[in-house]
């Protein structure tokens, strides 16, 4: 495979929450930003780790601190960009270079966002429950929780070093409601043993059109339409300024009335509000 090769499918940059694998063999984790503290066991060739924090070092190098997916696995620091010094750089071959021709990445890890991603302006469900708090800070005071099937806005993605420099957390900050109530607060997406507390889907992404179409072909096409009056205390499964995306083309009408007539086709994947 050439993937890894490549630069012309690479995202415009990297970003914290999102799924990377290793470019190059023999990529080491640092204890520290200085990266002068390695651990013992370099990365193993097509590793997937998740990034958790992108900074600048004091030598001026980007680098990030990411957390690989096997469970147990050390988490810590990498230099993204070409560092002769660095030891993935003393390979002359990158992983899938074929004919025997040496290949060359300006970076560790292929810069290309893999499935399982969390991203900022994404919608995720809470898969179990989870506490917030008022800043990134695990020990920051407690402003609410979320349970299982809660629906959370990512308003934001960062790294907290300051509750247990050891063992650096990625942290979200999200947006849901609790009551019909608006509640922001940070919370933890992943334990430390890697388990996710938020879903890895998000609701408002061109995802959800794949697996709406696999949907409906399991069913042989067929789609249920529901029309009436909502019962007394009935539930909607929308909300008034809620964020929600088109999955199949349909109308755009001038009026309420489902006859009325219509301006315009509205495609799938439309972001609506």
């Amino acid at each position: 495979a050439n993937e890894l090769q490549d630069t012309q499918n690479d995202d415009a940059e990297f970003n914290i929450g999102a799924n990377y694998m290793v470019a190059y063999p023999n990529t080491h984790l640092c204890q520290n930003k200085e990266r002068t503290i390695r651990h013992k066991k370099a990365l193993p060739e097509r590793c997937v780790v998740r990034m958790a924090n992108v900074t600048e070092s004091s030598d001026g190098k980007q680098i990030a601190y990411v957390v690989p997916a096997p469970k147990n696995s050390s988490a810590g620091w990498i230099s993204l960009q070409r560092d002769d010094k660095e030891p993935y750089q003393q390979t002359k071959t990158i992983l899938g270079s074929s004919a025997g021709k040496a290949k060359t990445y300006p970076y560790a890890l292929k810069r290309k966002a893999l499935p399982g991603s969390w991203q900022v302006n994404g919608l995720y469900t809470a898969l179990h429950r989870a506490i917030l708090r008022e800043n990134a800070n695990l020990r920051s005071r407690q402003v609410g929780e979320v349970v299982a099937g809660q629906e959370c806005f990512i308003l934001e993605l960062s790294l907290d070093e300051e509750s247990d420099p050891s063992q650096a957390r990625l942290r979200a900050r999200v947006s849901t409601k609790v009551d019909d109530k608006k509640l922001v607060g940070w919370m933890t997406p992943e334990t430390k043993e890697r388990d996710a507390l938020l879903d890895s889907v998000n609701l408002v992404s061109e995802k959800v059109i794949e697996d709406h179409k696999q949907s409906l072909e399991a069913r042989s096409g067929a789609r249920t339409s529901v029309t009436g009056p909502i019962a007394p205390g009935g539930m909607l499964p929308w909300t008034v300024n809620g964020l929600y995306r088109v999955l199949e083309d349909g109308p755009l009408r001038w009026d309420k009335e489902l006859n009325s007539t219509a301006k315009e086709t509205m495609p799938a994947g439309t972001v609506v509000k």
